[in-house]
């Protein structure tokens, strides 16, 4: 977080879009850890958020500053 500090001086929603980014990916890896085993119901859900997800980045332009993810 310091380092995102240091690097995003200029715009806190960089920083929070990086974080929430990070906690998303985060969660479905911990979701992939603790399933036995993958099913593909649980492979399209994943994939489904992850749609989900860049689609309302890219909805949202005006809340989420695109260029911290390029």
């Amino acid at each position: 977080m310091l380092f995102s500090i240091v690097f995003f001086q200029d715009s806190f929603v960089n920083i929070v879009s990086i974080t929430f980014t990070a906690l998303i990916f985060i969660e479905l890896l911990n979701v992939f850890t603790n399933v036995h085993r993958l099913r593909p119901k649980i492979i399209l859900s994943a994939v489904i958020t992850v749609i989900i997800y860049i689609s309302s980045i890219l909805l949202f332009r005006n809340y989420f500053d695109v260029s911290a993810f390029t």
